[in-house]
């Protein structure tokens, strides 16, 4: 086992050293671009109807995971509802802290100011300065609820458009789907009549051996009609007795006969 796992490493080794060599720093790139197109070529052998159920089953797959982001949102709406709620009872109570404060202060600036050791005028200032203190640090506490509450109110705002985008446009790609589907079942309606498969050569060869056919005949029917006027004797134009008798004289050299008397009847 060590053997093989080592002879395979060497090998691969001894080809990335080789391929190094003949293609130098392009190596990689061409072991990409056959890569992509071997990938292309597989994905292109994929049927459209399986690519098709594929990505239904990537949208079926979106359902339980929106279902869980909208019940994350109802329950940041909750959250959020709660936490108004709990500022505005704090925003009460602050300005109840505030209003003792200031009745506490008036108190204070209206009594006698006595020259001497008073325990429950100090003790009057030692509370107000403790009211303060309580007051400024309700205020500060009601500022940083009051920034929480603005920013859990913005990414929940963005959290539900965010949710909309993607139920619009899982919608729409179901829509898609549908009409790639219809597209597909019109080709195949399309492609269900009779498929006609005539070799071309041997049309071919049909029209050429017409052509000669048609060539034959027609040598033949010429070849018919020049026999015919060859083999017919010409019809001879009509000539009188003394006529021909005289032609045939001449044509032998001889003295054409004495026309013969005429003999009327009685």
């Amino acid at each position: 086992m060590f053997k093989l796992i080592k002879w395979t490493a060497v090998g691969v080794g001894g080809a990335l050293i080789l391929g190094g060599l003949m293609f130098g720093t392009d190596m990689f790139g061409y072991a990409s671009s056959s890569y992509k197109q071997f990938r292309n070529k597989v994905k292109s052998a994929v049927p459209v109807e399986l690519e098709i159920q594929r990505a239904r089953d990537l949208l079926a797959e979106l359902v339980p995971e929106l279902k869980a982001n909208i019940v994350l949102v109802a329950q940041e709406e909750v959250a959020v509802d709660e936490l108004e709620k709990e500022i505005s009872k704090e925003r009460v109570r602050v300005a109840s802290a505030r209003d003792k404060m200031r009745g506490m202060k008036d108190s204070l600036a209206v009594q006698p100011v006595a020259y001497a050791a008073d325990l429950g005028r100090a003790r009057q200032v030692e509370a107000l300065a403790m009211q303060l203190e309580r007051v400024r640090l309700a205020e500060k506490l009601l500022e940083g609820k009051d920034r929480v509450l603005i920013t859990r109110k913005k990414s929940l705002d963005t959290a539900i458009q965010a949710l909309k985008s993607a139920q619009v446009r899982k919608v729409e790609l179901e829509g898609e789907i549908e009409r790639l589907e219809h597209d597909v079942r019109l080709m195949k309606l399309e492609n269900q009549g009779p498929k006609v498969c005539v070799e071309q050569t041997s049309l071919a060869k049909a029209e050429r051996l017409v052509a000669e056919l048609r060539k034959r005949l027609e040598v033949a029917q010429k070849v018919l009609a020049s026999g015919a006027v060859i083999d017919e004797d010409p019809p001879a134009p009509p000539v009188s007795e003394e006529e021909i008798i005289c032609r045939v004289s001449e044509y032998l050299g001889e003295a054409a006969p004495a026309a013969p008397a005429v003999t009327l009847a009685r």
